[in-house]
């Protein structure tokens, strides 16, 4: 309910009540209080009758008083294929399925009548089809890429996970669709979708309009039907994912395998340290012993050299 106070003018005020929402099913029925005089206190004598209002007498009531059918000013009204309709709103959707009205002005009766033509918009299902084929493409062409052999080994090359993750894209984009009424129209690629090994899927978007346009329901029956594209997809890659997963379950071997290699690596480097300490300490000790020999080997020559020989 709303309500506010006006001067209509000077030495003069005003009450009034209305409903938040529009149109004969959410008007305002009544108005009274419990011991009466509240309300003819303020002028709102109206009991439980629906008076009309009058500025020109400044007496209360409601401004559109009358609820019949026909007469009533608070609905929306007009006429749709030559049958009389009424809303709440000027705005409303639940004539035509999916298509809203919006009703901007009232119509005299030398006004024209309106025409309205109605087309699919398909769109939204097109760029929906393309994002599917963006975001395909993308896993597809990391997991090709990256399961390279050669020269330049790909990191998943050899990994289970990635070249079932592979096999089944593939199979995916071939695999013809059960349930499908039109076996016409019953895989991705009669879709209007084909594929290149290299790069992934390519969309005939001529195709798939003439498609989308005229078996609008095998379309979305090769993606949402119980057996569908959507349905396989998610069902086959989910195991891959969450913290129980494929992905996480070979990550976290992955990461067991590295620590434990990197321990073995540390292990192995100390006993080569220890070793290297042991053999460079040998080294200097051995350095020692020869600087020894050498001074006395000096002695025992010079010796020699100035007696002419040793007693």
């Amino acid at each position: 309910l709303n309500v506010s106070v006006f001067s209509p003018q000077s030495g003069q005020s005003q009450i009034s009540f209305s409903s938040k929402k529009s149109g004969l099913d959410f008007r305002l029925k009544n108005i009274e209080d419990t011991n009466g005089t509240l309300l003819t206190a303020l002028g709102l004598n109206t009991g439980t009758e629906r008076t009309q209002y009058s500025q020109s007498e400044n007496t209360s009531g409601f401004m559109y008083h009358d609820i019949s059918t026909n007469n009533n000013q608070l609905n929306a009204k007009f006429l749709f294929n030559g049958m009389q309709i009424q809303r709440n709103s000027n705005v409303f959707d639940d004539l035509i399925n999916g298509i809203e009205f919006n009703l901007r002005s009232v119509m005299t009766e030398t006004d024209a009548e309106v025409t309205i033509t109605l087309e699919n918009d398909f769109s939204p299902i097109k760029n929906s089809i393309e994002e599917f084929v963006k975001k395909f493409n993308e896993v597809y062409t990391y997991l090709r890429e990256n399961s390279r052999g050669g020269t330049n080994r790909g990191v998943f090359m050899g990994d289970a996970s990635a070249n079932s993750v592979l096999s089944m894209l593939n199979s995916a984009i071939f695999r013809e669709i059960d349930g499908i009424a039109d076996k016409n129209l019953n895989s991705l690629a009669k879709l209007g979708l084909s594929f290149d090994y290299n790069t992934g899927l390519k969309i005939d978007s001529e195709r798939l309009e003439n498609n989308l346009k005229n078996n609008l329901s095998s379309v979305e029956a090769i993606f949402n039907s119980s057996l569908g594209i959507a349905k396989t997809l998610h069902d086959s890659i989910n195991p891959y994912l969450g913290v129980n997963g494929f992905l996480a379950t070979s990550r976290n071997s992955l990461n067991n395998t590295i620590k434990s290699l990197n321990d073995r690596i540390t292990s192995t480097q100390k006993r080569i340290d220890k070793s290297a300490d042991t053999l460079r300490k040998q080294y200097q000790q051995m350095q020692i012993q020869l600087a020894e020999m050498l001074s006395m080997q000096s002695f025992f020559m010079g010796g020699f050299n100035q007696g002419g020989g040793f007693f």
